[in-house]
């Protein structure tokens, strides 16, 4: 016999609850194997544990109250839950507070985004008719003009410079 089946038969051996064929297989195999005897060993003095363990003392009317309940779910079973998406199922589980909070983080992140793609969309001239973006100045391409003032060394200017480097070795 091996470990695993012992293993697995442990618990039904140590309450003698197995057939007697397959009990002696189990009691030969401890006798013969160390690690499944010390297994053994420390069921029994668990179960020995739980024996000398005090049972609580239950209140007056508890096992009324739990046949009631349960007569009661019997005759009226309460409503079957709408299968969901386990996203929805999380998103319900949330605290209100929390989903109101990150509904207010997304339309201020959304509307933001709106704003900024709308300003570099186009310019507008003083007539107030759009006109093309001036494509000689890479800085109003770009819009990188918020990045930083700096003339020499900028980022705005590091960032072009790496962009249109057209003479780069191994192309």
């Amino acid at each position: 016999m091996r470990c695993a089946k012992v293993r697995d038969s442990l618990n039904a051996f140590v309450d003698a609850e197995l057939p007697a064929e397959l009990s002696e297989e189990m009691a030969t195999h401890l006798q013969c194997c160390q690690s499944c005897r010390q297994l053994w060993t420390r069921l029994r003095q668990l179960g020995a544990i739980i024996q000398a363990a005090p049972v609580p003392l239950l209140p007056d009317g508890f096992a009324g109250r739990v046949l009631s309940q349960a007569r009661q779910r019997v005759v009226s079973p309460p409503p079957a839950r709408r299968a969901s998406f386990p996203l929805v199922v999380r998103w319900q589980s949330i605290p209100l507070i929390q989903r109101a909070a990150a509904a207010a983080v997304l339309v201020i992140g959304l509307s933001s985004g709106v704003l900024m793609g709308w300003q570099t969309g186009s310019t507008q001239s003083a007539t107030g008719r759009d006109t093309a973006p001036a494509f000689d100045d890479p800085v109003v391409v770009f819009n990188l003009d918020y990045l930083g003032g700096d003339p020499n060394g900028s980022l705005p200017q590091a960032y072009l410079m790496l962009v249109s480097d057209s003479n780069r070795p191994g192309e």
